[in-house]
């Protein structure tokens, strides 16, 4: 036996005649042969979303294949989906927690494997309060979902998030990121608005990074000026008082009506006569000047209405 055996020493090859000389001496112990197929996970990564489902993909290979493969956790056991080549598939519908597993077929087996359940950053629920301007004169409104809207210019605009498994909430307009300030898993945010804008909500954790991701937009009405529709007659023939009476027009409401007039060329000696009536509901109104104000004798005046 050793001029047999030196020779592969020499070449590098005395494992198999070792393996084999082993099983000569021993042959009253007990041999295990290889066996035919070995089963592989396929999948990169054992990591699912907690609450989402999960594709295994598992791959036999070796001299025979086996027909089917079976998977055992939680004390049960499944048959796997043979798909093609020797590959075969398990979906796990819902992973709520870590699933501990084992892939077998004709008395081969894998080790105990663990497929790791990672807590999803959602939002558990979300509001946008709309914190209106003084000239619009309207309450303060409160929505209670992400969604897009449409505000009046000036208007101030709160974001108030819950949401679970999150360390951040992040809020980006165009290249330019922000993060909501976090109390107790309670996300807040503000800002104010002049012009149109989109946006994007994103919730992230350790393990996922802008998980839930929201796309939305803010539409801001301009603040267009009060208009005025004035016609005037004159009062009588014999008077030069004249006869006004029009229309006011306004998103928001009139708050105030006057008069402006001066000596034409004179613009220094400006006066005004404030508070017209007219009516609140359909914004018209009727007025007489001078009426009651005193004028220059043998002046033309310049006048105008002005609506607030």
């Amino acid at each position: 036996p050793l001029l047999i055996l030196a020779p592969f020493y020499l070449f590098g090859e005395q494992k198999p005649l070792k393996a084999s000389f082993s099983r000569v001496i021993n042959f009253q112990g007990n041999y295990t042969p290889p066996p035919p197929f070995v089963i592989n996970i396929e999948n990169d990564s054992l990591t699912a979303v907690q609450g989402e489902s999960f594709v295994l993909k598992v791959k036999a290979t070796g001299k025979t294949m086996p027909d089917d493969l079976y998977i055992k956790y939680d004390n049960k056991q499944h048959r796997l989906k043979n798909i093609e080549n020797s590959l075969f598939e398990y979906v796990f519908a819902v992973v709520a927690n870590d699933v501990s597993f084992q892939i077998f077929s004709d008395g081969t087996s894998t080790r105990q494997n663990l497929l790791k359940a990672l807590p999803a950053p959602k939002v558990k629920d979300a509001t946008i309060v709309l914190d209106y301007p003084k000239y619009t004169n309207l309450e303060s409104n409160t929505i209670t979902s992400l969604s897009n809207v449409s505000v009046p210019e000036g208007t101030k605009i709160i974001w108030n998030i819950l949401a679970n498994n999150t360390d951040s909430v992040a809020i980006s307009f165009g290249n330019k990121k922000d993060y909501l300030v976090n109390l107790n898993n309670k996300f807040h945010y503000s800002k104010q608005f002049f012009n149109n804008v989109k946006y994007e909500v994103s919730t992230s954790n350790q393990y996922l990074k802008e998980y839930e991701t929201v796309n939305l937009s803010v539409k801001v009405l301009k603040d267009e000026p009060p208009g005025i529709d004035v016609e005037s007659e004159r009062a009588n023939e014999l008077d030069q008082e004249l006869f006004f009476f029009g229309y006011l027009d306004d998103d928001y409401g009139v708050s105030d009506l006057q008069v402006v007039y001066y000596p034409i060329g004179l613009p220094k000696q400006t006066k005004t006569v404030s508070a017209i009536p007219f009516d609140p509901k359909s914004l018209t109104f009727s007025h007489r000047f001078p009426g009651s104000t005193v004028l220059l004798e043998d002046t033309t005046y310049e006048i105008y209405f002005e609506v607030f």
